[in-house]
């Protein structure tokens, strides 16, 4: 018999066989462990300690099962108590491999390391590829980065300094503000119309500004207290994603709004689940509800053409029809 060797790693080694090989349909035996540990770790073990150290991992809280009625000569054994389902998993790695602002290389990074959750039986073909549109062609590093230093900052209620930048013509980065730098207390992060946004406070200012994370730079977490008055993280957060874009300013108005029954979805999807419908004769139904009034709201009924119609307030309405004519008075001299 071989001399025992490697018996610092055997315990640790043993973990990641037992979750790399075993599942609820995938067990391993006594000799097929011991082949695993040398062959992929160079372990030589013994089978009277191996059954010590499947006790040891259980002991640890480390599971490992086996059949209640079994030979000893043949039983079998495998991991359970995941961390996370194979359901769970999956939703992860859809949500990675479905995020715009994850290059493929990161997210596929990521995905791999996932996969070590669960055993290579399970995981076969759990990584279908997915097609982004649109996938922003960004530095993920620098994007992950940034997001960690602010959700830090504001964990530990401080500060932050950090360049701002938007693209020119030629889609290359131009530093605002003359390359001034920019110093905030960091309010909250908030992820709206497929875009994360640093909503924060300047020094002496009273207003929120948002700023796209994915235009941030250089990003330093500052020895500074932050200026957050009590309670206005929580409202401002409330009005935020309570109130359709509100995150792109605007003043909010009570706004009703008429709507064809074919656009019971768009209007769910726009202004959020949890509005309430109500109809109006056969063939359309009314939403009212508070509404930042801004551009950006009156490209989404733009889109919508004749299928919506803003019942109230006429000042809302007004305002909307001079957005029209103003789009429209590009084309008169066409």
């Amino acid at each position: 018999m071989s001399k025992p060797k490697n018996q610092k790693i055997k315990l640790l080694a043993l973990m990641e066989i037992f979750q790399k090989y075993t599942d609820d349909d995938n067990h391993l035996s006594v000799p097929e462990l011991l082949s695993l540990l040398e062959k992929e770790y160079d372990v030589i073990a013994e089978r009277r300690t191996l059954y010590e150290d499947i006790a040891c991992l259980n002991n640890f809280g480390f599971q490992i099962l086996s059949p209640l009625k079994r030979d000893p000569k043949t039983i079998k054994y495998r991991h359970a108590d995941r961390l996370l389902d194979i359901w769970e998993l999956r939703m992860l790695i859809t949500a990675v491999q479905s995020s715009k602002h994850i290059s493929e290389e990161k997210a596929n990074e990521l995905i791999t390391k996932f996969l070590t959750l669960h055993s290579v039986y399970q995981t076969r073909g759990i990584h279908a590829k997915m097609t982004v549109p649109n996938r922003a062609d960004l530095d993920s590093y620098a994007l992950l980065h940034n997001l960690d230093a602010i959700q830090r900052a504001i964990a530990e209620d401080r500060q932050v300094s950090f360049s701002y930048y938007q693209l020119n013509y030629e889609g290359k980065r131009d530093v605002r503000r003359g390359g001034q730098v920019c110093q905030i207390s960091p309010l909250a992060l908030l992820y709206a119309g497929e875009i994360y946004y640093l909503i924060g406070q300047e020094p002496n200012y009273k207003k929120t500004t948002p700023y796209r994370v994915e235009r941030i730079e250089n990003v330093c977490v500052l020895d500074i207290p932050r200026t957050e008055q009590k309670g206005r993280t929580d409202k401002l957060l409330s009005d935020l994603t309570k109130c359709p874009f509100a995150i792109y300013g605007g003043e909010v108005k009570r706004v009703k709004l008429r709507f064809s029954n074919e656009l019971v979805d768009v209007a769910f999807d726009g202004l959020g689940r949890g509005i309430k419908l109500k109809a109006d004769g056969e063939a359309h139904f009314t939403v009212s509800m508070n509404i930042a009034v801004n551009d950006r709201f009156f490209g989404w009924l733009v889109g919508l053409g004749n299928a919506v119609l803003i019942v109230s307030p006429k000042g809302v309405a007004d305002r909307y029809i001079g957005h029209l004519e103003a789009v429209r008075g590009l084309y008169n001299d066409k």
